[in-house]
């Protein structure tokens, strides 16, 4: 794979006690490389505009994100607007802090499902968490989180 790549990062989170699924989506643009059967992804997201235009938020903090992704096992790491490291692999816990302008708060992850992909002849690397977020010990969330990585064209 090319190290210019697009990074497109969905979820699709299950609240309990609410009826239907939330769904959010990313496209950022981000660099790749391979280390050891391991897949490297560095790339920034910027916050949305508050005022709803659509215009993306680059005056102020982005997030850094990291993502190392093997056949077993996912962990992506956040800097900046939003701070926490997530690790995926199915059957292990993990617990993770999850830090925002806000505060911090603690979350217990349990990863139900994991697969990562490699696709069209390498251009093209997926990886899927499902999981289950919880805080203080209660649910949170059902979620699946799709990593999408695609050589950029052009």
């Amino acid at each position: 794979m090319k190290e210019d790549v697009i990074v497109t990062v969905t979820g699709i989170h299950r609240h309990p006690g609410v009826s239907g699924e939330e769904t959010t989506k990313t496209v950022s643009q981000g660099k790749y490389r391979a280390e050891k059967g391991t897949h490297i992804i560095e790339y920034e997201e910027y916050m949305d505009d508050a005022a709803g235009t659509g215009d993306a938020f680059r005056g102020g903090v982005a997030t850094y994100n990291l993502v190392t992704i093997r056949g077993d096992a996912m962990e992506v790491t956040r800097k900046g607007s939003v701070e926490s490291t997530l690790y995926f692999k199915q059957g292990v816990p993990h617990d993770a802090s999850y830090k925002t302008q806000f505060g911090q708060m603690k979350s217990h992850i349990e990863t139900t499902r994991y697969a990562m992909y490699e696709m069209e002849k390498g251009r093209r690397v997926i990886a899927e968490a499902e999981y289950i977020v919880s805080m203080n010990g209660l649910p949170m969330s059902e979620t699946l989180m799709r990593i999408d990585i695609t050589e950029e064209t052009g």
